[in-house]
């Protein structure tokens, strides 16, 4: 017997759900839930994707931007690799990552 588990969302479903909620909302409840649980600051992981000299810079003023609206500090710590950021990810060593 095989079954199957998936979303039942199609993938227009879920963007307007996302796109009705205004930023503002999004990023109050994401500052509520980093107070609640005690965070202070977040890691941002950054992917080589041409090398490692530089990514900071070109994530910059994305990261700032974030930090800013969620008024909380953000690092950032680039990978060797794509996997090297995704087993930071689930390590807990990152908290965010754009792969």
């Amino acid at each position: 017997m095989l079954g199957f588990i998936g979303c039942t969302d199609t993938p227009e479903a879920v963007r307007g759900r996302i796109f009705k909620t205004p930023a503002s909302e999004m990023y109050q409840q994401t500052r509520s839930e980093l107070e609640n649980a005690g965070i202070d600051h977040l890691v941002w992981g950054l992917t080589p994707f041409v090398s490692n000299e530089g990514v900071d810079e070109q994530y910059k003023p994305t990261i700032e931007l974030v930090s800013a609206q969620l008024r909380i500090p953000i690092r950032t710590k680039t990978g060797d690799d794509y996997e090297h950021v995704e087993e930071m990810l689930i390590s807990g060593e990152v908290d965010i990552a754009l792969m």
